[in-house]
């Protein structure tokens, strides 16, 4: 769901629609017959699953890992990137990340540019020191990125390392995560992530802050199963595959404590 000038974009059963604020004028953008020519099978289904604006052009992301440039008027799909499976536009460009690489494409030309790590090869799922990259995002107008050294995630991962890219290639390590980011939302300077004690039947939330350097931890609700968004001090998260529960955070306060669970439990659908 994205709100640029008044107007309201958003997803319905797989298609994009757009609106004024208050719901009227309502308009069909991407229909399932536009999206016809991305089915890779014949049962496969594919979905508009968002929709981001960059430099006044908006973006779609399609069945999950395709990024593609729309044009609404004309209704020409230019396709950017597909695989991705973490990305953020940083000075004029798309940065994504691919299992063992991050590549950087030019929005002006579309030209492709392996920047970190290695093209995926299957031969890696051997080796004990792969550094597998996890997320970039773009925080405070820098870029930053996660990634952890070591086995493929179902043979036992590593914790995960957050680092602030650099043109130059000398990138520098900010962050000693507690355990594999797989999970993980930002907002603003902050990271949040979490980390499963089993043997306490406890989750703990750790923040990160990126401008401070600071960390705090502060146990979960025992109904927590997963990370949705960080906005501004709202958790959203998950309880279930259907149920979504907000708790707000106060990052300034020095317990260790979760303050008080927002009464927003109930049934969603997320797009």
């Amino acid at each position: 769901m994205a709100l640029v000038h008044n107007t309201l974009f958003y997803m319905y059963d797989s298609c994009l629609y757009q609106c004024d604020v208050n719901g009227d004028n309502v308009r069909q953008l991407v229909s399932k017959q536009d999206l016809k020519r991305f089915v890779k099978g014949k049962n496969s289904q594919v979905t508009v699953d968002g929709v981001k604006f960059y430099n006044n052009d908006m973006y779609l992301i399609i069945g999950c890992d395709v990024l593609v440039r729309f044009h609404a008027e004309t209704k020409e799909f230019e396709i950017i990137a597909k695989e991705i499976e973490s990305g953020a536009f940083y000075k004029d460009s798309l940065y994504y990340i691919n299992a063992t690489a991050i590549y950087k494409v030019n929005l002006k030309t579309l030209k492709r540019t392996l920047v970190r790590g290695k093209k995926w090869s299957k031969r890696f799922l051997k080796s004990d020191d792969t550094v597998y990259y996890q997320k970039v995002m773009k925080i405070k107008g820098k870029l930053y990125y996660t990634c952890y050294q070591g086995k493929w995630v179902s043979e036992g991962s590593a914790p995960s390392k957050l680092y602030l890219y650099k043109e130059n290639g000398k990138d520098i390590k900010k962050y000693n995560a507690s355990v594999t980011l797989f999970h993980s939302a930002n907002d603003g300077s902050k990271i949040a992530y979490y980390d499963v004690h089993t043997a306490q039947n406890k989750s703990l939330l750790i923040i990160y802050d990126v401008d401070t350097g600071r960390e705090r931890k502060m146990e979960l609700p025992k109904n927590f199963y997963n990370i949705v968004q960080l906005e501004d001090d709202i958790l959203l998260y998950r309880s279930d595959l259907e149920t979504a529960s907000a708790i707000k955070i106060d990052c300034k306060a020095e317990n260790n404590i979760m303050d008080n669970e927002l009464k927003l439990q109930k049934k969603l659908m997320f797009y």
